[in-house]
């Protein structure tokens, strides 16, 4: 009989530990997924006001949905880490805030079981960030930087619809008057810096391939040049134009900046061929994903036992936490950019230090007062 009743104890205590847990996890989740969806789809408004500005709204659906799809990885990577910083702070500074927290250790449950609790969902997230970080990011932003960069070359060409001005790439507009084989009253204008304005017009033109290039082969038209302290004037018969030939190349359209495959930057490190700006890069991604696991151990302790504005507790651990993060790697990363430190030494140095800290934090929260 005596064994029966220590049976149903220990049956009771399981039931009782897999509801709390069942408890924690939805109050983290029901936060998490509000924050993550959220901060992605203001991620999305700002990449669509992105396109506009590059392209405007002529490009193909198809195009504007690679874009969109190409630039989630990227998003994730960013938003994830501070989605679950955000969700770990609010969710214990709620818990105690209500005397939640209180209960759970009047009933003998060490703030170690909660801690595990978020432990194995920070390490599941980071070994999905890492896959992000790794592999699907450089290669997501590779394909899309390919991709812009054809857009600027004039290798995918976006024509508006007829009788309409439209951009065909940032400070790039063509207007036609009928958009058939041959486009008929075709305006090119190019605005540069308020101060350069290039206008081409043309009576007709047709669209060639040269070198896989779109070039316009215009008749009867007009040049036209404004500088700060000139202007040209030029009348032709016919004219070859490549609109895209003079458009601003920008590091952010750039392949080489921050999404050349991972494959590729080992390779080239194994070599001896890689720049400091690509081996930091490389390892950036590598050890970024452990974000999480120090958002953990940092946020954990400090969102014990808080007042009863448990938001904004939360948002203040948040952003402390992210802040004492972001500012370390940040600067590893300028040093390492540089090439005065090596970011193999760097980056492990400041995630030993950073864990180091929020144990610390959790040593004297916990155990040295326990």
């Amino acid at each position: 009989m005596k064994d029966l009743h220590i049976i149903f104890f220990l049956l009771l205590c399981y039931c009782m530990l897999k509801k709390l847990h069942s408890f924690i996890l939805n109050e983290f989740f029901s936060l998490f997924n509000g924050i993550f969806f959220g901060l992605l789809l203001m991620f999305l408004v700002i990449k669509f006001l992105k396109i506009y500005e590059m392209i405007g709204f002529n490009i193909p659906f198809k195009y504007f949905l690679s874009f969109i799809f190409l630039s989630l990885p990227d998003a994730t990577l960013i938003i994830l880490p501070i989605t679950f910083l955000i969700s770990l702070s609010i969710t214990l500074t709620k818990l105690a805030s209500t005397n939640e927290l209180i209960a759970i250790q009047c009933a003998g449950i060490s703030p170690y079981r909660i801690l595990k609790i978020f432990l194995i969902i920070s390490l599941n997230l980071t070994i999905f960030t890492a896959i992000l970080s790794i592999f699907i990011k450089p290669q997501s932003n590779f394909i899309l930087r390919k991709n812009i960069e054809r857009l600027a070359q004039g290798k995918i060409l976006i024509l508006p619809r007829t009788g309409e001005f439209r951009k065909i790439f940032e400070n790039t507009y063509l207007y036609a008057d009928r958009n058939e084989e041959t486009m008929q009253g075709l305006i090119f204008f190019q605005p540069r810096n308020g101060i350069s304005i290039q206008m081409i017009t043309a009576k007709t033109g047709k669209i060639e391939k040269q070198d896989t290039l779109n070039v316009f082969n215009l008749t009867n038209g007009t040049y036209l040049k404004i500088e700060e302290d000139k202007i040209n004037v030029l009348n032709f018969n016919k004219m070859k134009l490549n609109p895209f030939s003079e458009i601003e190349k920008k590091d952010e359209y750039d392949i080489n900046r921050g999404s050349l495959p991972t494959n590729i930057l080992v390779t080239k490190l194994m070599d001896n061929k890689i720049t400091p700006a690509q081996k930091t890069e490389l390892f950036h991604r590598i050890f970024f994903p452990f974000s999480i696991v120090i958002f953990l151990f940092i946020a954990f302790p400090l969102s014990w036992r808080h007042g009863r504005s448990y938001k904004t507790s939360g948002i203040i651990i948040s952003v402390i936490a992210s802040l004492i993060f972001y500012i370390t790697f940040s600067s590893i990363n300028a040093l390492a950019t540089r090439g005065i430190i090596n970011p193999l030494i760097g980056y492990p140095s400041a995630i030993f230090i950073l864990l180091t800290l929020g144990l610390i934090i959790y040593y004297f929260k916990f155990i040295r007062l326990s």
